[in-house]
């Protein structure tokens, strides 16, 4: 993928302000001890009828999961991502951006050429939509069937957005029990 160096500054800086964003919304939420607030950033990357497992140390997971994402793209080696939290992360990173621009409003590239960039990234990175059933409210509870478990090799179920997908590499924090430093 080609990008010009500025391409670079605009696509790097909007990476940086989506991890910000949902670092700020995750000290708010957890700090206070209220939990997701709806309407946020971080409320919006996860889809709402799993908020039971929305707990402060499955969601720190998912943070870790963006700061890998945005890594990787900003690093554009051209690696896929790793498991579905990942997926769901440059999933959210692709709507949110081009509203971001017009909120920051001092971007060098247009709209158009970041749609373009983010639809070739997600190209790359993500192998499979899979991700998508989950923010469909016409599949809500696929995640728990068994029809689900028979038909796809990807779990969606969030006890398995941190499995890696054909044995790639996990960042160190994202491996393990979800919530296992909830006990």
């Amino acid at each position: 993928m080609d990008m010009r160096p500025e391409e670079q500054r605009d696509l790097d800086r909007l990476l940086r302000l989506f991890v910000e964003e949902l670092t700020s919304n995750f000290v708010s939420a957890f700090g206070s001890g209220d939990g997701l607030v709806p309407g946020t950033l971080l409320a919006k990357v996860l889809p709402g009828h799993l908020a039971s497992w929305y707990r402060e140390p499955f969601v720190r997971k998912v943070l870790v999961a963006a700061f890998t994402v945005a890594d990787r793209v900003s690093r554009w080696q051209e690696e896929s991502t790793a498991c579905m939290a990942e997926d769901i992360v440059m999933y959210a990173f692709s709507w949110w951006a081009p509203g971001a621009m017009h909120v920051y409003d001092d971007f060098s590239m247009g709209e158009a050429r970041l749609k373009q960039l983010l639809d070739e990234i997600d190209e790359v990175m993500v192998e499979d939509d899979d991700y998508l059933f989950l923010f469909n409210p016409n599949t809500i509870g696929i995640e728990d069937s068994e029809e689900w478990a028979r038909q796809s090799d990807v779990m969606i179920h969030p006890r398995d957005w941190f499995n890696p997908y054909y044995g790639r590499p996990l960042h160190l924090y994202l491996r393990g029990d979800p919530l296992e430093f909830a006990r």
